[in-house]
């Protein structure tokens, strides 16, 4: 089974186990579909997060600051398509019978891998991203510029999440990210991108990736705030997470 860290340039230990398989995906957003329509944070949180696995040391609120390039709070406007890495079957590793076992069991019936689905034209997917818009409120790290500005988030999915089933979880609502601009990173020979973006590629940290839930509590995609270091004295909320971070500056 290939492995990823959970930051692109490795400069933390947030790994992350990655499946291959093959994805025919659309690479399209939604702003304006109707509010009945809209998915939940809490949703996304658990489609994004499915078949991934996580192994990171929690950022303190001084840490954030510290080693964060971009921290901002705002509003999700829309998602789209993201990022897709994939490496050729000739410089790849491909998944063991019982791995993929292991990805099939959490699968619905109807979704269910074969051998034969995990090559598309000599390619294995190893690491694909959902694109966030996030209409920046506040930095409260980093480039004060884009604040009042949209930039855009890529959030980790396993390459067995297709973009129609997160598509679905499509929401609106307030976020703060914890971000590492990654659009130098280069993974070796053999890989190929697609929707790599011209600008920067902001990824967040493992545990820098929270939502505003519908009844007001924080909820994170790959972490929970019981995961988080003591020194953020248990938020609840994700003001109380922008509060300790507005507090360690």
């Amino acid at each position: 089974m290939s492995n990823l860290r959970s930051s692109l340039t490795m400069r933390r230990l947030g790994l992350v186990a990655l499946f291959a398989t093959t994805l025919a995906l659309a690479a399209c957003g939604s702003e304006g579909i109707p509010a009945e329509q809209l998915g939940s944070s809490a949703k996304f949180a658990q489609v994004a997060s499915a078949n991934l696995e996580f192994d990171y040391d929690p950022l303190t609120p001084k840490q954030v600051v510290e080693i964060a390039d971009l921290v901002v709070l705002g509003e999700v406007v829309g998602l789209r398509e993201g990022l897709s890495a994939s490496v050729s079957v000739e410089a790849s590793q491909p998944l063991t019978a019982a791995e993929l076992a292991d990805v099939n069991q959490d699968l619905p019936e109807g979704d269910k891998i074969s051998e034969e689905d995990l090559l598309e034209a000599g390619r294995e997917v190893r690491l694909q991203t959902t694109r966030l818009r996030l209409e920046v409120r506040e930095v409260l790290s980093g480039d004060k510029s884009v604040e009042g500005t949209i930039i855009e988030v890529d959030v980790y999915r396993a390459p067995t999440t297709n973009f129609e089933t997160i598509k679905a979880t499509e929401f609106r609502g307030e976020a703060l990210f914890i971000l590492e601009e990654n659009s130098g990173w280069d993974p070796g020979p053999g890989y190929e991108f697609k929707n790599r973006p011209d600008g920067p590629l902001w990824i967040p940290f493992s545990d820098g990736a929270w939502f505003t839930d519908t009844d007001g509590s924080a909820i994170g995609v790959f972490a929970s705030t019981e995961d988080l270091a003591d020194e953020w004295n248990k938020p609840e909320t994700v003001s109380h997470i922008a509060d300790a971070i507005r507090g360690a500056r």
